[in-house]
């Protein structure tokens, strides 16, 4: 599935998303960004001018639905960044095993560690997600 199609399915399976984050620190999605063509989504490359990028999100394309690609790691301090709340009132989307596991039952970012902790050996194999499918759920996790 291409980076594209990924996006487009996030926004499809969450209607009120209007950002949707992707962190790149190796720019290893770099060449599909540059190709990126959806007619209803919007490619927004993040420089390191944070103020300005917030401003161009919420004010010049506030009703639009934006896949803003970051080429950067994602930040473990959230409290000074000016995009920290867009991050948190939208999605990330994380193209790992552990991130399609957390998007394959709705799980919040903020169990990304927990995820990561226990996906080798515990949550990849099916057998046991079926068997903890009663707290495997965004409100019981």
């Amino acid at each position: 599935m291409t980076l594209v199609e990924r996006a487009a399915k996030q926004f499809e399976t969450h209607p009120d998303l209007r950002v949707l984050f992707f962190f790149d620190p190796g720019e290893k999605q770099r060449p599909e960004v540059e190709g990126w063509d959806h007619e209803s989504i919007r490619c927004v490359v993040g420089n390191g001018a944070r103020f300005r990028l917030r401003y161009h999100l919420e004010q010049e394309l506030g009703e639009e639905k934006v896949f803003l690609y970051l080429p950067e790691k994602r930040p473990t301090d959230w409290e000074r960044d000016p995009l920290a709340d867009l991050w948190f009132a939208n999605r990330e989307l994380r193209i790992d095993r552990e991130g399609e596991f957390m998007d394959e039952y709705q799980l919040p970012a903020r169990y990304r560690d927990l995820v990561q902790e226990f996906f080798d050996g515990e949550l990849e194999h099916k057998n046991r997600q079926r068997f903890l499918s009663s707290i495997l759920q965004p409100d019981r996790f």
